[in-house]
């Protein structure tokens, strides 16, 4: 057994694991620090893990995918204090970016590329529990 992230006081939440080029990375929820993290294993078998997101309640119901075109990590969760739906993103350089995805909801947000036509960049789809009526959502 490895301890992925010992800052993490009272263990992550919200976990969604994947794998990028056969190695395990995941996004998780810090309920102590109430920060969304990203941490992924080296082909040396060491684990990193990274603050992504750190104010306001963010990095509930996290969904760890990657990148179509350059292979970096993509993390839509939902932002309590917002009530909204982000997507953090590694960009090459190593730094994240982020995007509003959805406003109005995010509960039970899960997020997924559409199809690459010729190249072209793809949609991204968004489903969540709208927080106003509870109805399960899309947006595209």
């Amino acid at each position: 057994m490895t301890t992925v992230d010992s800052a993490t006081k009272i263990g992550g939440g919200y976990i969604s694991l994947n794998f990028n080029t056969g190695l395990p990375a995941m996004s998780y929820y810090d309920a102590f620090n109430a920060d969304l993290k990203y941490a992924e294993r080296s082909s040396k078998g060491k684990w990193v893990a990274t603050t992504v997101a750190s104010k306001n309640s963010q990095g509930l119901y996290t969904d760890l995918a990657f990148t179509y075109d350059t292979n970096q990590p993509a993390i839509a969760y939902y932002n309590k204090t917002g009530d909204l739906v982000s997507l953090a993103y590694r960009k090459v350089d190593n730094t994240w970016d982020f995007e509003t995805q959805v406003t109005g909801g995010g509960r039970n947000s899960s997020v997924a590329d559409g199809p690459s036509i010729n190249g072209a960049v793809p949609e991204i789809y968004v489903v969540y529990t709208d927080t106003a009526t509870g109805m399960l959502k899309v947006e595209a």
